[in-house]
């Protein structure tokens, strides 16, 4: 997960190991202004190593270094202020301390600063300069850089979804010995996903990230283990075992399948308990399933507010499906104050994150014509309202993600976009193309659009939009 980020910042900080007989000596060469020493000094006091903890201590050091211009310096204090340890925290004078020691090629700040604007904590979120400091880490070394942007690659977000790279920057991380990357280098093999299916493989890397404390691969080499016997007895005991050890993806695929009620009878107290179990752990997915249990009345009464407060805890980790739901909740005052700026920031965040439903909203809200399709999307909603400016270009960007992302009415409104030119070239056979994919998903308005251009097109245009439709298919992004 990203979230590794800013709690890890100080356990990055690079220390040379130092010992209480040398600490002395360590002392007066940084009492005389040696930057290197007060940079090692600042380090001692904040481990513990040769002298009390004291990170009051340390920060005064770190800012000695720092104003010699050490970008070890500007980086340790950067992490403190990151974090409020000895200094009152401050993370847009972390951002400002980390860029210098970033411009200067020190790849631990370049990271840190990297993961500040992925978290958006404090300063603005930026995933284009996220992306591309994370690469100058990740390429001069740093394995946390390197697995993260695996996660990115993977996930598609601040860059192309791309299978293949997420696993290269895994396979980097795990070579290093990483236990997360091992366990997600082992969901690609496990499913296949930019590397050829390979579960022995998958199992040995869990194993390897099990021996190394990570409690999630034991989850994962027992959904391995069901896969390939099929005993649900087993596989239930199993999880039961290591939800019971206080692992949150056990907790929370037991609680699955209490809901469910499949591989064991449906339970949804017990699924409820679990759930909060694990968001108390710290799992998102865990609060935002909260979130639709009360959103829907599901095992306990209807909440909104309660799901509300679900929510709000998914999406300070960024969950788009809570991020989507608070925006819809903010804009209709559905167990929250009716904020129109707050749902817009909500939908804007979801969309940056991938949900499919906010980038269509965000599209239609920016498509200046008054179409059906439009409206379709929008239904009571007005960019009025929102405060949107109208930008047929900004609503072609953000329709296009939401109909590559499969959603049916995105992708009937895409066909509209192409065929009047709105935001885009007219193309009648991208139109005519869009309009078929959103009609296999049973949109009659598309279906009828489809037809009416089928019948004034050449033969060999025909079979143009055909292999346009084949490519569309190819290239869908499923739906989270």
């Amino acid at each position: 997960m990203l979230a590794q980020a800013l709690l890890a910042l100080l356990a990055l900080i690079l220390i040379s190991p130092v010992r209480a007989a040398n600490v002395a000596a360590l002392r007066a060469k940084a009492a005389a202004g040696d930057a290197s020493a007060q940079y090692e000094l600042g380090a001692a006091y904040h481990e513990g190593k040769g002298v009390k903890a004291d990170d009051a201590e340390a920060a005064k050091w770190f800012q000695k270094a720092s104003d010699q211009g050490s970008p070890q310096g500007q980086y340790g204090l950067g992490a403190l202020y990151s974090l409020g340890r000895g200094v009152a925290r401050d993370t847009r004078e972390a951002a400002r301390l980390l860029e210098l020691a970033s411009n200067r090629g020190y790849p631990p700040a370049q990271y840190a600063l990297g993961m500040l604007y992925l978290s958006g904590d404090g300063i603005d979120f930026d995933l284009e300069k996220a992306v591309a400091l994370l690469k100058l880490a990740a390429n001069a070394g740093s394995t946390l850089a390197q697995y993260n942007l695996g996660v990115l690659y993977r996930e598609g977000r601040g860059v192309a979804k791309d299978p293949e790279l997420a696993v290269a920057w895994f396979s980097k991380a795990a070579a290093q010995g990483d236990p997360s990357a091992e366990y997600n280098l082992a969901t690609c093999f496990a499913d296949g996903y930019g590397a050829p299916k390979d579960t022995k493989k998958a199992l040995d890397l869990l194993k390897q990230s099990l021996r190394k404390g990570n409690a999630r691969a034991g989850y994962l080499i027992a959904v391995l283990q069901y896969r390939e016997n099929g005993d649900a007895k087993r596989f239930v005991e199993l999880l039961k075992k290591i939800a019971k050890d206080g692992v949150p993806d056990a907790q929370v695929a037991l609680a699955g399948i209490y809901q469910e009620g499949k591989l064991a009878p449906k339970d949804m107290k017990t699924a409820m308990a679990l759930y909060q179990s694990a968001a108390n752990a710290g799992s998102a997915e865990a609060a935002n399933n909260i979130g639709v249990l009360y959103d829907h009345g599901w095992g306990t009464d209807l909440d909104y507010v309660e799901a509300a407060k679900w929510y709000r805890r998914a999406a300070q980790k960024e969950v788009p499906q809570a991020l989507f739901r608070l925006a819809m909740m903010s804009v209709t005052g559905q167990g929250l104050e009716q904020d129109f700026t707050s749902g817009l920031s909500y939908l804007r965040r979801a969309a940056l994150r991938g949900e499919h439903s906010a980038q269509a909203i965000l599209g239609a809200l920016y498509w200046k014509e008054d179409r059906s399709a439009r409206e379709d999307i929008l239904g009571d909603l007005t960019a009025a309202q929102m405060k949107v400016a109208p930008d047929d270009r900004e609503a072609f960007s953000w329709m296009k993600r939401s109909a590559e992302g499969g959603l049916g009415a995105a992708q009937n409104a895409l066909g509209v976009m192409y065929y009047n030119g709105d935001g885009v070239v007219i193309d009648t056979l991208w139109a005519c193309a869009w309009f078929w994919l959103a009609a296999e998903q049973g949109d009659p308005d598309a279906a009828a659009s489809a037809e009416s251009i089928e019948k004034r097109l050449d033969p060999k245009l025909l079979t143009e939009a055909r292999s346009r439709l084949v490519e569309l298919r190819k290239s869908q992004t499923p739906r989270d």
